[in-house]
């Protein structure tokens, strides 16, 4: 089963809270667009949050 949202605010913290209330027995799979450096640090990391505060497993896609 597969199930999706919408929701505005900060991507990071909406999908571990999203994460939590739907109970934690799943698997989060993100993409990331592999900026590196700078570009990264000044546009936050999505995976990067997930993967450190989600409570369930994450499993992280490179993009080309």
């Amino acid at each position: 089963m597969a199930e999706s949202s919408y929701q505005t605010g900060d991507p990071g913290t909406n999908i571990c809270d999203l994460a939590r209330s739907w109970g934690a027995g799943f698997l989060i799979v993100l993409g990331r667009r592999g900026l590196k450096g700078t570009a990264q640090t000044l546009a936050g990391s999505v995976s990067n949050h997930v993967v450190h505060h989600a409570p369930c497993s994450v499993l992280v896609v490179q993009g080309q």
